[in-house]
Formats: structure tokens, C-alpha cells, sequence
């Protein structure tokens, strides 16, 4: 999960500085960027671990497998760490909080990002997912997540093998719609975790430290409105003002003005007014 897709990134910087990446390549990278992108947002986070909406069948499991295509882990083991996330955010219980156990900045930085996923996991992980085991189709995309992950190298490959027409195509498809693109995604999904909870605005009286970073906000399609999305979790809108741009809820409304998803859950406006703190407390990013 973290070593291949540094690799990957070193060998398609290497390569492009000779001029070998083409516009084959940048597609496949976008291409999946996106899908993957909105399989953990749209998929694993607020459809299955917070049931913010409903969603036909087949865009349940298209968005089950779009987020295991992703490689952050087996749809069940996600959902139950980002369930405990919620239980415990900020506190002991919570899988990777910077704040606990009680360490300097800089490791709680490190810690929150990427050192989490180098422990054991919490022990019965699937206690906290017992919804998703026992819809057949989301049990059998769980145990086939190794067959999503190596098809999400296999798709891009194959798109650039055919507009390339020959095996480099293949090889540099492979490599930038499938290990730079992990990469990416892995290090997005992961600021969410870390700098979400130590640098932004807090306009919502948590109990945690979440905080809504807009550059986050842009890049990981919504994600990055997180102390929102503490106030409301339930909520498929994450951003909450205007002008708060969420990629994957302007997603969930489309899906739901042709009927692949219903009753989508937003806070009401005078739950908004009632959880928002009086004074915007603001933290300096570094």
C-alpha cells in the first residue's frame, strides 16, 4: 500500500523528465484518479459507513468496488476504522488521532497520516461493520478486494495499450493511471486524517479537533470540509455553505434527480444554526 506507490511516483518522475509520459498516461492518471476519488468519498465513507443516502444496487456495489480500486484496505476493515474514528475521534480508541496517544506535533502528524497504518489493526474489526457482511454482494466485494486492486492497475493499462498500441502504452498505464494515482489518492485520503484535525476553521463546536481545509476541500472532491462533516456525519453534504465546494454531493444529487439514490440526508438549517459556535476560531497553516 505505501511502498509500491512511491516507487511508482519515482519512476514516473524519472520518465517524464525524458519526455516519456504522454498524454495517454495523464488521462488514465485523471480517469482513475476520479473514480477511485469518489468510491472512498461517495462510496466507502458516505454511503457505507454513514448511510447519508440509499442507492440502487448497482451503484452500491460500482462505488464498493470504485473504493476498493483505491487500495486503502478491504471495504469492511475501512468502514470499521472510520467508524472507530468517529467513536473515539480524538480520544483513546481513535485509530489514528494526532492528539492520542499524547505526542509532539510533528508525530502526531506522522502518526495520523501514515503511521496508523503501519499497526495492527483494532482487534474484531468486523463487529463494526456487520451491516456490510450481511449484504451478499458487498460481503463478496470485500473478500475479492485484491481482485479490485490489481483490476484498477489492469483498467488503465489496458486503455493506454490501446490508444498507444504497443506494450510501453501498457507498462506506463500501469504505472501512472494505477501506482502514481494510488499514491495520490492515498496521500489525500490520509490529510484528511492529519491536517484536518490539526490545521483550518472550526465553525462547528466538535468535540474533537476536526477542522474544514478548503484546499483539501478542492482536491479530495468534499472530503476536506471534516469539521462539517464531525458536526453532521449522518450528513451526504459535507459542505454546508454556497460556496463550499463539494464534488461528490453535487454526485449524490445528480444520482438522485435520475433515481439511483434516495433519501439523502443534510442537516436542516436550523441544526446548522444550532451546533455552529459564535466566533470562527481560525489556525494558521503552516
Amino acid at each position: 500500500m505505501v511502498v509500491l506507490p512511491l516507487l511508482g511516483l519515482g519512476l514516473a518522475l524519472i520518465f517524464s523528465f525524458k519526455g516519456l509520459i504522454g498524454f495517454s498516461e495523464v488521462v488514465a492518471f485523471v480517469a482513475m484518479y476520479v473514480v477511485t476519488a469518489i468510491g472512498i468519498s461517495v462510496g466507502l465513507h458516505r454511503l457505507f459507513t454513514h448511510d447519508s443516502f440509499k442507492a440502487v444496487p448497482i451503484i452500491r456495489y460500482a462505488l464498493a468496488i470504485a473504493g476498493s480500486m483505491a487500495d486503502q484496505g478491504p471495504l469492511v476493515e475501512w468502514v470499521a476504522i472510520h467508524r472507530l474514528h468517529h467513536r473515539f475521534a480524538d480520544r483513546e480508541g481513535d485509530p489514528h488521532s494526532p492528539y492520542f496517544p499524547r505526542m509532539s506535533l510533528f508525530r502526531g502528524l506522522w502518526h495520523s497520516h501514515i503511521g496508523w497504518v503501519f499497526e495492527d489493526n483494532p482487534s474484531e474489526l468486523s463487529a463494526y461493520a456487520g451491516d456490510i457482511l450481511a449484504d451478499p454482494g458487498l460481503a463478496f466485494i470485500n473478500r475479492s478486494y485484491y481482485l479490485w486492486v490489481f483490476l484498477g492497475l489492469l483498467i488503465p493499462g489496458t486503455a493506454c495499450w490501446i490508444l498507444d498500441g504497443n506494450l510501453k502504452g501498457f507498462a506506463f498505464g500501469v504505472l501512472c493511471g494505477g501506482f502514481v494515482r494510488m499514491f495520490v489518492v492515498h496521500h489525500i485520503t490520509w490529510s484528511i486524517n492529519s491536517v484536518c484535525h490539526i490545521w483550518g476553521s472550526r465553525p462547528f463546536a466538535t468535540l474533537d479537533k476536526s477542522t474544514n481545509n478548503p484546499v483539501l476541500a478542492l482536491v479530495g472532491v468534499g472530503e476536506g470540509w471534516h469539521n462539517n462533516h464531525h458536526a453532521f456525519p449522518f450528513s451526504a453534504s459535507h459542505g454546508l455553505r454556497w460556496w463550499q465546494l463539494d464534488l461528490s454531493y453535487y454526485l449524490i444529487t445528480a444520482f438522485e434527480v435520475v433515481g439511483l439514490v434516495s433519501n439523502v440526508k443534510v442537516p436542516t438549517k436550523e441544526q446548522i444554526e444550532r451546533k455552529q459556535t459564535r466566533v470562527w476560531q481560525e489556525q494558521v497553516v503552516l
